[in-house]
């Protein structure tokens, strides 16, 4: 599945200048652009459970505004417990249901 940002209520208003927020899931696997760097890891997918991990990125240098998209993106997807899926929008919840991060389905 693929998947971009539509909303995050732990990103800072700034948007990022190169593709931000694009996901792909696959096998196990997620891999995207975080505002600036890009990253992989794993994940795990139990009923209504998700969890990341662990995840790494490249290391450019970044604009500020970049930086903390990027840092909220990424603690967001370590912050997941589960998510739904409703509407065209993929949205990760945290331990205690909230919201952290909002993605619209891409078509395939």
């Amino acid at each position: 599945m693929d998947a971009r940002v539509a909303r995050g209520e732990r990103q800072p208003a700034a948007r990022p200048r190169r593709r931000g927020g694009d996901r792909r899931f696959q096998g196990g696997t997620v891999q995207g652009n975080a505002g600036c760097n890009s990253f992989n890891g794993g994940y795990a997918l139990a009923g209504d459970g998700l969890t990341f991990g662990p995840l790494g990125s490249t290391m450019m240098a970044c604009e500020p505004s970049q930086s903390e998209v990027e840092a909220a993106v990424l603690s967001g997807l370590e912050a997941t417990a589960s998510y739904r899926i409703e509407d065209g929008m993929l949205t990760l919840l945290d331990d205690a249901g909230g919201e952290l991060l909002v993605y619209e389905v891409a078509s395939a």
